[in-house]
């Protein structure tokens, strides 16, 4: 039985809950929303059809668009747009100057409601206005909420076309009770406090100062500087020292220090390392410990050499490979929206106790790397004061980065080993307390068992186990953790330490199907086949649709010679998983064996396309053939052996001249 991970049987909503976050990786690392389509318009031609005016009305943009809102800003009749964006710019005004308000042709009246029995903005009254040269009524409902991320003015727009005046205008107040107000004049604006039977006219008309067009474009930055409000943890940094010696970073007691990436080929590289050298003593005297490394290919790290030489460098220098520069772009990944691929120069400021400090994407300027080496923060709210870019006060709790993320990302790349060691550095830290620190534990639990079954998957069931061992001092009732140890120690060929997990396992939790398998393959290890069989049955119990255990179950009959019991289990384990191929072959030898050659021939086939050059199935699709009396199928299988030099190729021969002997 394979290691299933410890999300197996999850709950069919993960998929969804899956895609979500998939989703959110994408927007943080400056994917759009939507697409990037433009923006568009739609105008209502009546009788459920409508004209696309997005060209023509200016409205379609590129923007990453998020929420709208309708408002007659200027209060001229017209009703003007604010847009807002998840891109730059984050906010746009669209002032309506079409038509002129109060002309022929584009006429009308706005209104606001008051409630005195009913709520004070008169949310959920419908407002009814007849013109008096028509037989038409128009409509309009005040909301609370009218679109995505976006509130409209609670103003009343009426559009009244031609029309010079009103027959009436009645409101049907939240509870039912309609009223009919009064002094309602074409062009104007009124309020309609209920009760009241008479509209009460306000101003009309007031200046909009607002500047026409695009701001002039932003000098790009020099260099970025994102100092962390949480500090986080660092993975270790393995590099090349000076002498091609393989090491890795490690803090002093006291002091920061700055890790550096560059390139020869880098020309802010080269102005910053510059700039460093010309004020060694400034960064010395700082307690400033400076680690330059260059990320050149090793055909140009001779280049990198003579730069350095050149300047007369006087701190420490090495190589950056592969694997440092992964946790590189890793952790700014988690702690930068949007994400971007590593660029260089990169400096990383890392406090005494190998925690992110600061990251600077670009090149620094030196007075900032000094002051920023000078810091004197004495606890969590020192560092997140020393965040922000401004004073005040703070309303929320600090962001705490994903340090679980890092590793998550960190064993995606392929980091399995270095992940294990980030974890095991890793503890419930940042102030955490009570139902938080419980939530962060049991998230560095999942982390580790998550690393533990990707270790048994490789077979490297050691780490493996460390990883369950540290997942269940952390959450001490974890049923995955225990199986996950009785597996490794299974696999190890420690069969009595295998068996106590998974008693665990299923003391905690006898409902658990996976753990009834595993103990079933414990059973069988043990040759206690009828044990087995049992916790076998036990699971596909629990879990129709457990191809694994249906598959160990059906072998079990067919060990039994239980024919018909092992193809119904053999057929379960193909509903379930169409692909288990050590199923498929199983359920093929029996319909062999029990003289339908016709169904197995059509297993084999399937296997084979799986797998062309299996050259036991074959051999066993030949002898089907053979079986069957199909002797030219027979030798077509034999010449495929034959030219793979397989010793399979004689076995056959030998059955097909026994065949035709007789």
């Amino acid at each position: 039985m394979s290691h299933s991970p410890s999300t197996a049987g999850a709950p069919p909503e993960q998929s969804y809950l899956d895609g979500w976050a998939a989703m959110y990786r994408l927007i943080r690392q400056g994917h759009s929303w939507s697409g990037r389509e433009r923006n568009t318009c739609f105008l209502n031609l009546g009788e459920g059809e409508f004209a696309d005016i997005s060209a023509v009305s200016g409205l379609d943009f590129a923007d990453d668009g998020r929420a709208l809102a309708v408002v007659d800003w200027d209060q001229d009749g017209s009703l003007d747009l604010w847009v807002t964006n998840r891109s730059g710019p984050r906010l746009r005004f669209l002032h309506n100057r079409s038509a002129r308000a109060g002309e022929p042709g584009h006429r009308w009246v706005a209104l606001r409601l008051e409630g005195t029995t009913a709520n004070r903005d008169g949310i959920g009254a419908r407002v009814e206005v007849r013109p008096a040269a028509s037989d038409r009524t128009l409509v309009r409902t005040v909301h609370a909420g009218d679109g995505f991320l976006g509130q409209s003015s609670k103003w009343l727009h009426f559009g009244l076309g031609t029309d010079r005046a009103l027959d009436e205008v009645r409101v049907v107040w939240p509870g039912g009770r309609a009223e009919t107000f009064e002094g309602v004049e074409v062009g104007g604006r009124f309020l309609l406090v209920q009760g009241s039977g008479r509209a009460r006219p306000l101003p009309v008309g007031r200046g909009v100062a607002l500047d026409r067009g695009a701001p002039p474009p932003a000098s790009p930055p020099v260099g970025l500087r994102t100092p962390l409000s949480a500090r986080v943890p660092l993975p270790r940094l393995a590099y090349v020292d000076e002498g091609g010696l393989p090491t890795w970073f490690q803090p002093a007691q006291e002091g920061r220090a700055l890790i550096l990436l560059w390139a020869s080929w880098c020309a802010p590289c080269r102005v910053e390392l510059a700039e460093l050298a010309e004020r060694a003593s400034e960064v010395e005297a700082a307690g400033l410990r400076v680690l330059a490394l260059s990320a050149d290919l090793p055909e140009d790290r001779a280049d990198a050499e003579e730069l350095l030489d050149r300047i007369s460098w006087p701190f420490e220098r090495g190589w950056a490979e592969g694997e440092l520069l992964d946790v590189v772009e890793t952790v700014s990944g988690e702690v930068l929206d949007p994400q971007r691929e590593l660029a260089l120069p990169t400096g990383l400021l890392v406090d005494e106790s190998h925690r992110l400090a600061v990251l600077y994407r670009g090149p620094a300027d030196v007075d900032t790397l000094l002051a920023d080496a000078a810091g004197t923060e004495r606890d969590a709210a020192d560092v997140r004061a020393a965040a922000a870019p401004f004073p005040g006060r703070w309303l929320a709790r600090p962001r705490v980065h994903d340090v679980l993320g890092i590793a998550h990302r960190l064993r995606d790349a392929g980091h399995v080993g270095m992940t294990a060691e980030y974890l095991r550095r890793l503890g419930v830290t940042g102030g955490a307390e009570g139902a938080e620190r419980d939530e962060a534990s049991l998230g560095l639990a999942g982390s580790n068992l998550a690393l533990g079954d990707d270790l048994a998957r490789e077979g490297r069931h050691l780490q493996a186990i460390e990883s369950y061992e540290h997942a269940l001092s952390l959450e001490p009732d974890s049923v995955p953790a225990s199986r996950g140890l009785g597996l490794a120690h299974m696999m190890l060929g420690n069969l009595e330490e295998a068996g106590a997990h998974l008693e665990r396992a299923l003391s905690l939790d006898r409902g658990d199907a996976l753990s009834h398998a595993a103990m079933g393959m414990l059973y069988g290890k043990r040759g206690e086949l009828e044990r087995a069989r049992g916790e076998f049955e036990r699971a596909v119990a629990l879990d129709a649709d457990n191809a694994e255990a249906w598959f160990r179950l059906g072998s079990i009959h067919a060990g039994s010679r239980r024919d018909a019991k092992a193809l119904h289990a053999l057929r379960r384990a193909l509903d379930a998983d169409p692909e288990h191929l050590p199923a498929r072959r199983t359920l093929a030898i029996l319909l062999h064996r029990g003289g339908d050659v016709a169904a197995a021939k059509r297993e084999y086939a399937v296997l084979l396309e799986a797998d062309p050059t299996d050259e036991e199935t074959l051999f066993r699709l030949g002898l089907a053939h053979v079986h069957g009396g199909t002797f030219e199928g027979a030798e077509s299988q034999l010449e495929t052996l034959r030219a793979a030099g397989s010793p399979f190729a004689g076995r056959l021969e030998l059955a097909l001249l026994q065949a035709r002997g007789r």
